[in-house]
């Protein structure tokens, strides 16, 4: 592990002990009596979150233990059921003790090339490094308009109780299309599930670790976003969002799995549950436009990949 990787990771870790949520006190109770299992007194809160120094040496010596031959393999199957010989006390479950085969630990020592996809990982552009408080001009009941113009109007509400380095946005895209029709209706759906699929290789995991998340979702008036987290770093990763929405690809393999999910949601509505059945013809009855899943299925039989991507660009 190189310097910059640990600074890296320290920085995360002391932004999550600082802004450590208030947790249920008895779950919280139970977690530091665990903790003090392992730390010393002093360190009980923050022994597994704060890093103190890099240490390469210790580190080496950690990695030199992680080897094939220091390895325990577990196997959970049904295949060998009464075939074990041995019964766990408690529980009285059913396993073996094997070792593992000298042929096994040879491949296992001898991987051979280094695959180029696992490598340590590129610095994390969304971690924040400023966490000042933006102070309210005066103090909000309500969201006010702060923006209104043909194309765009915005709303905002500076929170005063809390007062955590944190904002919560949502972007509402609205288009008359979204839901004029059963088939722009799924085709919106379809949008959103390939578009969060892209996003999520590309960015979730290093926002998830910066404190940042952010959810796309369908709605009745067109496509929302939602970004929540620490301030900072929230305009990059919703530019970067729409930067990946504008000029992703829709790959046919993703299209086929997510248009199989989507017709069979719509298929299995009428097994659900009797009250989940009822708030679904709640929504019906409330809505002046809405669109049965017959009518969505019906709809997007002929669908193919291209067709979400030619509706959103």
């Amino acid at each position: 592990m190189n310097q910059s990787l640990f600074d890296e990771l320290q920085k995360i870790s002391e932004m999550e002990f600082r802004f450590l949520e208030k947790q249920k006190p008895a779950a919280y109770t139970s977690s530091i009596a665990q903790q003090m299992q392992t730390y010393p007194a002093k360190y009980a809160l923050s022994g597994p979150y704060l890093f103190n120094k890099y240490d390469p040496s210790l580190i080496h010596k950690v990695l030199s233990y992680l080897t094939p031959k220091n390895m325990i393999m577990q196997v959970v199957t049904n295949k060998f059921s009464g075939k074990t010989g041995l019964k766990e006390e408690w529980y009285e479950i059913e396993y073996s003790e094997i070792p593992i085969s000298q042929e096994l630990l040879q491949k296992l020592s001898n991987p051979g090339e280094p695959v180029p996809d696992l490598h340590i990982p590129l610095p994390n552009e969304f971690i924040p490094s400023d966490f000042s408080i933006k102070a309210a001009a005066k103090v909000q009941k309500y969201p006010e308009i702060i923006h209104d113009s043909a194309l765009t109007q915005i709303w905002h509400m500076c929170d005063t109780t809390f007062l955590k380095p944190k904002a919560h946005l949502l972007f509402q895209f609205i288009s008359p299309e979204a839901y004029s029709t059963p088939a722009n209706l799924v085709l919106t759906a379809l949008f959103v599930g390939l578009a969060q699929d892209s996003l999520n290789e590309k960015y979730t995991y290093n926002a998830d670790v910066a404190g940042l998340r952010f959810a796309l979702m369908p709605t009745f008036e067109g496509i929302q976003l939602e970004v929540a987290g620490y301030n900072e770093k929230i305009p990059l990763l919703v530019l970067k969002i729409i930067e990946r929405l504008s000029a992703f690809e829709v790959l046919d393999d993703r299209f086929a799995v997510l248009k199989e999910q989507r017709l069979r949601d719509y298929d299995n509505i009428k097994r659900e549950q009797p009250f989940q059945q009822s708030q679904y013809f709640r929504k019906q009855m409330m809505h002046e436009r809405f669109w049965t899943p017959e009518e969505k299925n019906r709809s997007s039989t002929t669908f193919d990949s291209t067709r979400p991507e030619k509706f959103y660009t």
